[in-house]
């Protein structure tokens, strides 16, 4: 009975942290994400109700695979090579500010943070695509809980910060530097978003069997080939790498409410790993983890800030990848609005749908070479 009012609670508080959500009874800052690993690890924390830990291990592992593909499949990779160069070469500049960041300051916190290379990894990931990114590389990378939660906690303090920035009066000041957007005609029946169509049941059922059927055949392949020793980052590459090929069949692509699924599964993910940490084990030894975050997370937006200021990259297609790479597609709808400009919303999300691919490779690639 016990294992059922764990299953039930792990995946309905999803349900009510998004309905919080939708209500606007919650703070943006405080979104579903963080109200999820807030619950687990308060469940955790306290006795109100007995916990197996085995079980919230398989849900976690469970939960995150099957949300890559599911957000992966609405990724429109030709669409977005179409669209605006200056969004594509905005978010090569993310990608490359991220990885030279990552990769340098990390080597300054070699032997002065543990568990260096699977947060080395997990940052450049979330810096990339956005929080799924963290935790499929954390996955990929062996990431203990603990560390899980202090990333996030980082992320939460820090991407707060920044959300300030933007919707304030950071718009305006980068405006001094650099150029105006260029407006340009456009079709107004073009697809603007994966997330803001309607819930589709059957659409909604068949991508979550094909996604079930891409984790349980790669698992299946590399079982075959490396036996009971499964290399994690391999599977999650070729769940990554397969998603992605799916993609390009435009009825797949087109099953909007895959990304929904997804990300409803992110949060599953996200209270069961929730589950699985103390409130002690988290807050010990976590400032020196909390200042490499920091100052990396600075020095990757500033580095990406300053090529685009070299390339002449104007200011709303600057500011519009910088969202979707940290943020993801969530929050592109909201900083288009800050800046008055819809035309941005389309390639802005597109970005954000490619982060999520681009940065499992580049986190576990981070990681890969921080400890050799």
């Amino acid at each position: 009975m016990n294992v059922v009012v764990q299953l039930l609670v792990t995946f309905l508080a999803p349900a009510v942290f998004l309905w919080l959500q939708r209500r606007g009874i919650t703070p943006k800052w405080l979104g579903p994400v963080v109200l999820s690993y807030l619950f687990g690890i308060l469940l955790a924390s306290t006795d109100i109700l007995p916990l197996d830990g085995a079980i919230s291990k398989t849900v976690s592992e469970a939960s995150i695979m099957i949300a890559i593909p599911l957000l992966l499949f609405t990724t429109d990779v030709l669409g977005w090579l179409r669209s605006a160069k200056s969004t594509v070469l905005s978010f090569i500049c993310c990608v490359i500010s991220a990885a030279v960041v990552t990769y340098v300051i990390s080597l300054y916190y070699v032997g002065r943070l543990p568990d260096l290379a699977q947060a080395a990894g997990m940052i450049a990931g979330v810096n990339t695509g956005g929080t799924p990114n963290m935790q499929a590389v954390g996955l990929a990378t062996g990431a203990s809980e603990t560390l899980f939660i202090q990333l996030n906690a980082a992320d939460i303090l820090y991407g707060g910060i920044y959300l300030i920035f933007l919707t304030s009066f950071g718009p305006a000041l980068l405006g001094r530097f650099y150029p105006a957007y260029s407006y340009k005609m456009v079709d107004d029946d073009s697809p603007a978003s994966a997330t803001s169509q309607g819930f589709n049941l059957k659409h909604a059922l068949l991508s979550l069997l094909l996604a079930i059927a891409i984790v349980g055949i790669t698992v299946g392949l590399v079982t075959v080939l490396f036996g009971d020793e499964l290399p994690v980052a391999l599977i999650i590459l070729s769940v990554t790498t397969l998603s992605v090929g799916l993609s390009f069949v435009a009825p797949i692509r087109k099953m909007r409410t895959s990304f929904d699924v997804g990300n409803y599964l992110l949060l599953v993910f996200c209270v069961a790993i929730g589950l699985r940490s103390e409130a002690s084990e988290i807050l010990g030894n976590s400032s020196i983890l909390v200042q490499y975050y920091g100052i990396t997370y600075v020095l990757t937006i500033l580095t990406h800030y300053l090529l685009g200021w070299v390339l002449r990259i104007d200011r709303d297609t600057l500011l519009i990848t910088s969202v979707a790479s940290i943020y993801g597609p969530a929050f592109v709808g909201q900083i288009a609005h800050v800046l008055g400009n819809k035309q941005v919303v389309f390639g802005g999300i597109a970005t954000g749908l490619v982060g999520y691919a681009v940065g499992n490779y580049l986190g576990i690639g981070i990681s890969y070479l921080l400890s050799q």
